[in-house]
């Protein structure tokens, strides 16, 4: 894909609320393809395109955020949000979003502001995931009762 070509190409489609050219400027941002690296840009287009329940858009910005969650820790409440929503949208990071979820990793009261935030979400986005937010709830709820 020729992003530069792309983000010329597709801007204004994407600012007049287009997903899928939300989506592609998002990929072309966060995928460093373009010669200026501008994260904003990426966050920007990915979660409109996201918000209009782009499935891709939904399953880049789970990676998006797991990865900057990596270099900075205020990223963990938005990295386990849109891990899980990422993963009610590709299977394949349902692992991620349970590793983002599990008792030894999260908290109780961050579990909790992750599943408020996901089911905010759900009036945009149909498919949350929000079982594994549940489930999560459950394991850490039960790992309090057994200390």
């Amino acid at each position: 894909m020729d992003c530069e070509k792309a983000v010329y190409l597709l801007k204004s489609f994407a600012d007049d609320g287009e997903a899928e050219a939300q989506y592609i400027l998002g990929y072309c941002y966060f995928s460093h393809r373009v010669t200026v690296n501008r994260d904003a840009l990426a966050e920007k287009y990915l979660l409109k395109a996201a918000h209009q329940a782009h499935s891709d858009a939904i399953r880049v910005l789970g990676i998006y955020y797991a990865e900057k969650f990596r270099e900075d820790d205020s990223y963990k409440i938005k990295a386990m949000v849109w891990g899980v929503l990422a993963a009610a949208h590709d299977p394949i990071l349902k692992g991620l979003a349970e590793q983002l979820l599990a008792p030894d990793f999260a908290t109780l009261e961050e579990l909790k502001t992750v599943r408020s935030i996901v089911l905010e979400k759900q009036t945009r986005i149909e498919v949350t995931g929000i079982e594994l937010v549940d489930e999560a709830i459950a394991k850490s709820k039960d790992k309090l009762k057994r200390k």
